[in-house]
């Protein structure tokens, strides 16, 4: 699991990328704002909320490749989540960075567990996650 490293400075507050395991680069994002990387292919904000860095792909008029994680048909920023009786499992492909003019990105698979009293409410927490992510691209 990764933690987003944000940095709170007196009337400031940022997300970072420094514990996001990116391989070339660094970056700093005020909240409530985004920074364009990857010869502006890809868009990272930082949401005025939770400070968490979300990177997408910024949907530019410039030629773009390697948007999809390795052997998945999910775009950098998405995530699929598959229900079941106990729980769910959730696949997110990540920006890791570029090199070289190839964007790299990985895929992190979560599982959890739900308790048969909060079945509803972890599905609409999963579900208000989900919309939250569609509205920062």
């Amino acid at each position: 699991m990764n933690i987003i490293f944000c940095r709170l400075l007196p009337s400031f507050a940022a997300c970072s990328s420094t514990t996001l395991n990116w391989y070339n680069e660094s970056l700093i994002v005020p909240n409530g704002s985004y920074a364009l990387t990857a010869s502006n292919c890809i868009k990272c904000s930082c949401a005025l909320i939770d400070l968490k860095l979300q990177c997408t792909p910024s949907r530019l008029d410039v030629p773009c490749y390697n948007l999809h994680c390795k052997g998945s048909n999910l775009l950098i920023g998405d995530e699929h989540i598959d229900h079941s009786k106990t729980g769910c499992n959730v696949s997110q492909c990540v920006y890791r960075g570029h090199r070289g003019g190839k964007i790299l990105s990985s895929m992190i698979n979560s599982s959890y567990l739900r308790a048969q009293n909060q079945s509803r409410a972890t599905s609409k927490t999963i579900k208000w996650i989900r919309l939250k992510r569609r509205r920062n691209i």
